[in-house]
């Protein structure tokens, strides 16, 4: 897959290759992360904007209802039977609105059965409440949206409101050139897009959605910028954040019985960081034991690299990760000493060489590095690698990501070591 960047965020122009490992280097501040944020929130939207769409007609609904059973308690004498089923249905609401618990607890079905028994009750009494019809009609109203609104309004409707927005809070255009219109195009190629959006005013429009070609996409996607959502109440606002939150509690309540889903060997690899060490789960904690007879640490406890490694670790065993998503890790050099740097690129590399999809930022020359030796090692150099450079441009508050593959094919990685290296002869140039 690729994805095509134009005038979005940092980014004056960026044509990204996501076919094994992806790596995008440079300095801070030059959009390297906005690229693996638009992903994210851009696969999660397509491949959820039904499920998406269906709950924030629901939550709608569900801050009317409160109101329409209220004004109906108050207003009339409910026979037992349908007493029973708005104070069951309003017991599954408040389980939605105050518990957290997933929107789709309440099937759509369910609405529109209990708005069907209130309006044949309605029906039969002698007099009519206005703010009782009014709730009615608003409510069939939402239940119609949902019904007769057609893919591409679904989406648009999810891309301005949802994962975006939680990823970007609100700011999709370049903030200095806010009038220059944003273009993001996720294809196979160039002929063959799946989705072409433009950007104006911070505000999506779909140029075209080809639903048949959502079979090409990778389906899900995990987007990680710190180890430390290992930790127990650790958490953030994003919609990255969140999803995954939501993930260490899926594998949390799956963990003794998570299997290696084929990936053993790779596995097999974290031990020589872990030694004897193992993640355990208790009381709905994950927990860190050095040795089998030590208690048991908080995650809080132990190294970030640690961290690092488990949550990678943690996530591949539970099948969390698989090789139709993609992974991206935001500058997971931050938290490693440069020996661990090393091994974290070799089990990288490994993963790409056995499938996986995997988008990495980075400003570490010795994770690039050996990134760069162990994809050589593994074979994957040559057709799933790609490497590019993040650099300002003449623009002020913009920057270009070029693919540093030349015309042989060779990766010239020598312009990202140039950059990195660069604050170190400045320092030698003191000295001097």
């Amino acid at each position: 897959m690729e994805i095509y960047l134009e005038n979005f965020g940092k980014i004056k122009n960026a044509n990204i290759k996501i076919d094994g490992l992806t790596l995008i280097a440079g300095k801070n501040d030059t959009g390297k992360s906005t690229v693996g944020k638009c992903l994210f929130a851009l696969i999660k939207s397509i491949h959820n904007y039904n499920n998406l769409f269906e709950n924030i007609i629901k939550r709608d609904i569900y801050s009317r209802m409160p109101s329409l059973i209220m004004e109906l308690f108050k207003e009339y004498k409910i026979d037992d039977g349908l007493k029973q089923e708005l104070n069951k249905f309003n017991g599954s609401m408040n389980s939605v609105l105050y518990l957290k618990e997933s929107a789709g607890k309440i099937e759509f079905d369910d609405i529109k059965n209990i708005i069907s028994l209130v309006r044949d009750f309605i029906l039969k009494q002698e007099t009519k409440n206005i703010v009782i019809n009014k709730h009615i009609a608003e409510i069939e109203k939402l239940i119609l949206e949902k019904e007769q609104t057609s893919d591409t309004d679904k989406l648009e409707n999810i891309l301005n409101k949802d994962v975006f927005w939680g990823t970007f809070f609100g700011s999709l255009n370049n903030s200095v050139h806010i009038k220059d219109k944003s273009v993001i195009s996720y294809r196979q190629n160039n002929e063959t897009s799946v989705i072409d959006l433009s950007v104006e005013n911070n505000k999506f429009s779909i140029q075209k959605f080809n639903i048949s070609n959502l079979i090409m996409s990778l389906k899900d996607v995990t987007f990680i910028d710190t180890p430390l959502f290992l930790e127990e109440g650790n958490s953030g606002n994003s919609s990255y954040a969140q999803d995954l939150l939501f993930k260490k509690n899926k594998l949390k309540l799956k963990f003794n019985e998570m299997i290696s889903n084929g990936n053993t060997s790779i596995l097999n690899e974290f031990m020589e960081v872990f030694g004897s060490s193992k993640f355990v789960c208790n009381n709905d904690q994950i927990k860190y034991k050095v040795e089998n007879n030590s208690e048991d640490l908080m995650i809080h406890n132990i190294a970030s690299g640690s961290k690092s490694f488990g949550l990678l670790y943690l996530l591949l065993k539970a099948g969390i990760i698989t090789r139709e998503s993609l992974l991206i890790l935001d500058e997971p050099e931050n938290h490693l000493h440069p020996e661990w740097q090393i091994k974290y690129a070799e089990i990288i590399c490994k993963m790409v060489a056995d499938g996986f999809y995997i988008l990495i930022t980075s400003h570490s020359p010795y994770f690039i590095q050996a990134l760069r030796i162990y994809a050589n090692k593994y074979g994957i150099i040559e057709n799933k690698t790609e490497f590019y450079f993040a650099q300002e441009t003449d623009k002020k508050n913009y920057s270009s990501i070029i693919n540093l593959r030349d015309k042989d094919g060779n990766i010239e990685a020598e312009k990202i070591f140039e950059s990195l290296y660069k604050p170190l002869e400045d320092l030698d140039n003191i000295l001097l």
